[in-house]
């Protein structure tokens, strides 16, 4: 094994930074001996943790959780703005050259937020706990075990090449304490947590607000000015806006973009830069017509995608396959130039005369609470498919019901809208096709081809055969139209008063630099 304590991970990093993250928009930042102010941050979201909740290993998948779980978890490695995995919990690390085998040297000066020291055994459990939780992208998952020397090593029966990408993502896998996880039953371990990370958690009022408290046992607590933040949730995006202006919050997240605009004209400054994000349409085909690959096909070519971001998204939108042009990860392929993207209604006519199927209803769910921005975008996608005879029903759902599916929950419908978020492994774009939580399609056939390159994408450890796969499965992905991708938007802005200095704004929006923020007094 050769060691390394610096490793480029190329096509497969986690979170390749080398976007332009660091300029952000209105007032410049005050020098660093400007008077700087503990307090509690306020942070108005859309939603506060939803299935799962705060449980580091059940309480993944859902944005919302990831954001808070961040504050107050690490993670094994982390990755810098260059792209390139640095130490995290471990300090240096080794891999086999087959992929197969990870040995990582574990920090001794960590503490948990109960005073307790973190472990190599915390580590191990952390990691085993994890595996679970994501079959496809840890598929060959063998074991975490600890080996001498203060080390951890973790072994796969078959190569993997999502593991070190997954092990440094601010979002991917945290480390907590073995003694806390398995001491704590499972309801209250969604509304506590015992993580290592700046924030600890203080309480939670269901709808209303979550807030935490700074964390003295950190082990960079003299760099944290911050006394804590709060999560205040309002659905609505005016509503945060209106907030922001009368002092009631001092950041917050829009996912309008006209109000984003106006919360621009109003002087706030922008945080993260805004970054294009897939809105991605699930298929649950079974039972539905959409089990039809001549419907599916209909459908996609129904789809006028230059007037969807001309009209539903004011012109403020891009054509996108499965990797959203957001990520530097993306194919270098037109959408334009996939099957069954360009925009032809007689051909779509003629398959669903091929078909054999007539008056054809597809139900469409979203969430209603926190899309609202979005029906324009659903109401011009639902006259498209009228024109060719296809009845598309809007169903609005809360959110909380929405992301039950994250759980395992079915599907509620033929048609889920779920907008993309940023994946730490560039396998994850293609979850409906890799046996994850969102992989509705059980034995249907039009999906086997595609099951099984992703399969061998999540194994093969080699950056360029990986992107090589990539466009295997995003051929297979238009082909068979496994899941419909209408366009790319912003999937949300980040609005600080300026008060808040010191706060340096990451790709994906996690907020993971919260705990470098103050508040200017």
């Amino acid at each position: 094994m050769k060691k390394r304590t610096l490793l480029r991970v190329g096509i497969g990093a986690a979170l390749a930074t080398t976007l332009a993250l660091t300029a952000c928009s209105g007032p410049a930042p005050t020098s660093q001996d400007s008077p700087r102010t503990g307090g509690v941050l306020r942070y108005g979201v859309d939603s506060l943790p939803v299935v799962g909740g705060l449980d580091p290993v059940e309480g993944t998948q859902a944005l919302a959780n990831r954001i808070v779980l961040a504050q107050m978890y690490e993670t094994l490695l982390t990755v810098d703005e260059a792209g390139k995995i640095q130490p995290g919990i471990a300090s240096a690390w080794t891999e086999s050259s087959d992929g197969r085998t990870f040995d990582f040297t574990i920090r001794n000066d960590v503490t948990f937020a109960d005073g307790k020291p973190l472990t190599p055994e915390d580590v191990a459990y952390s990691i085993s706990a994890a595996a679970p939780n994501a079959p496809d992208q840890l598929a060959g998952f063998s074991q975490a075990r600890v080996a001498d020397g203060g080390k951890v090593v973790v072994t796969f029966d078959q190569p993997n090449g999502s593991f070190l990408p997954i092990a440094s993502a601010w979002s991917g896998m945290f480390i907590f304490s073995k003694q806390w996880y398995e001491s704590t039953p499972k309801d209250e371990r969604m509304r506590s947590a015992d993580g290592s990370g700046p924030f600890v958690f203080d309480s939670w009022q269901d709808g209303v607000k979550l807030t935490l408290k700074k964390n003295e046992k950190f082990h960079s607590a003299n760099d944290v000015k911050l006394d804590g933040i709060e999560w205040v949730q309002a659905p609505d995006n005016s509503t945060r806006l209106a907030m922001l202006q009368q002092g009631l919050l001092e950041a917050a997240e829009v996912t309008d973009p006209v109000i984003a605009d106006q919360a621009k004209a109003a002087g706030f400054v922008a945080g993260a830069a805004p970054v294009l994000r897939n809105m991605s349409l699930m298929i649950s085909a079974a039972g539905t017509p959409l089990e039809n690959i001549d419907v599916r096909r209909a459908v996609s070519l129904a789809m006028d995608r230059d007037e969807i971001i001309r009209v539903g998204m004011t012109g403020k939108g891009e054509s996108a396959l499965p990797i959203p042009p957001g990520d530097p990860r993306k194919l270098e392929q037109n959408p334009a130039d996939a099957p069954y993207y360009k925009h032809d209604l007689e051909e779509a006519k003629s398959l669903i005369k091929k078909s054999g199927l007539s008056d054809i209803s597809i139900d469409l769910t979203y969430a209603g609470d926190i899309n609202a921005a979005d029906v324009p975008i659903l109401e011009v996608i639902k006259e498209q498919l009228k024109r060719v005879g296809i009845t598309l029903n809007l169903k609005a759902e809360a959110w909380s019901t929405i992301s039950a599916i994250f759980g395992g929950a079915p599907a509620p419908s033929g048609l889920i809208m779920i907008p993309a978020i940023a994946q730490s492994d560039i396998s994850g774009y293609f979850a409906p096709t890799s046996g994850s939580v969102l992989d509705f399609w059980g034995e249907n056939p039009d999906a086997k081809q595609a099951r099984a390159i992703v399969l061998q994408m999540i194994h093969e450890p080699n950056p360029e055969k990986r992107q090589k796969l990539a466009q295997q499965a995003t051929d297979e992905y238009t082909k068979n139209v496994l899941v419909l991708i209408p366009a790319s938007r912003v999937l949300g802005y980040e609005f600080l008063s300026t008060k808040v200095q010191g706060y340096k704004p990451d790709p994906f929006m996690g907020r993971i630099h919260l705990k470098d923020a103050w508040l200017q007094g």
